[in-house]
């Protein structure tokens, strides 16, 4: 192979590199860590973006980290320093015994269920941070009623974002969700209930209109009988029941003083 032609397979892997289609992952399994060198060197002369260039870099930084955070926990043990470091089931329970709180109405102070749990060790495990944890702990309570309380009035994002501090402030902003679910709720009964009740009055008020309207009756076609017999005192009580548009029984019953111009109507109730 001569110069020029590993010069355009270089500007050839590049091209490929900047569109994504290639890696120096793969191009140094693949072809041996000096061609990797020699495109990475032409894209740098040319100007080529990289668009992994980003990633290669956070990630280096994740393994130098991740380097240094066991290099210190193995000079910890020799030096005889014991860490805390409790594992996924005591998040688990923490979270557990807590929603058993907020659900009995106790709400009982963070600390107070953190030492149940871990003992001397309460403290500490409040001042943890891991969200992988506590978002763990979240899923394998999700049937419990007092984070499905939370979740049906709470947006996902915001018990998202409480996963992020210490595990003592997870704690405490889980249980003002919970009151404020609780809240949430007895403000959409109570609106429920003020429908119902509303529903139910205005019900009533039609059956009274309904009533009223049949003693209005009733009074208007009395004195309509009434009028009418003082004009013609002789009239028959066949051509009476007509004139009012009431029956003949009811006139008859007029005539005799009962007057029951509608049968039974029982007067409204006041308000």
């Amino acid at each position: 192979m001569n110069n020029m032609n590993r010069q355009e397979i270089i500007a050839s892997l590049a091209s490929q590199v900047s569109k994504g289609e290639e890696s120096f992952s793969k191009l140094t399994k693949s072809m041996g860590l000096h061609w990797a060198n020699d495109v990475q060197a032409y894209m740098t002369q040319h100007a080529i973006t990289d668009p992994m260039a980003g990633k290669r870099i956070v990630m280096r930084f994740q393994r130098d980290e991740n380097a240094r955070k066991v290099e210190m926990f193995a000079q910890l043990a020799a030096a005889g320093v014991v860490l805390y470091r409790p594992k996924q089931s005591c998040y688990t329970q923490l979270v557990h015994d807590h929603l058993n709180s907020c659900e009995s109405g106790e709400y009982l102070p963070v600390r107070v269920t953190a030492t149940e749990i871990a003992g001397n060790d309460g403290l500490k495990l409040l001042s943890k941070k891991s969200k992988s944890k506590l978002r763990n702990a979240l899923e394998a309570n999700s049937e419990h009623p007092g984070l499905q309380r939370i979740m049906r009035n709470t947006s996902k994002s915001l018990i998202v974002a409480v996963i992020s501090g210490s595990v003592s402030n997870f704690l405490t902003a889980l249980a003002s969700l919970h009151k404020a679910a609780l809240q949430s709720e007895y403000a959409k009964k109570s609106n429920c209930e003020l429908r119902i009740q509303k529903s139910t009055l205005e019900a009533r008020i039609i059956s009274l209109t309904a009533k009223l309207s049949l003693l209005e009756k009733k009074e208007h076609w009395t004195e309509s009988a009434r009028s009418i017999r003082a004009m013609e005192p002789e009239i028959s009580n066949r051509k009476l029941a007509s004139l009012c548009a009431v029956s003949e029984g009811a006139i008859r019953k007029y005539l005799k003083g009962d007057c029951p111009a509608m049968p039974n109507i029982k007067k409204p109730d006041a308000f």
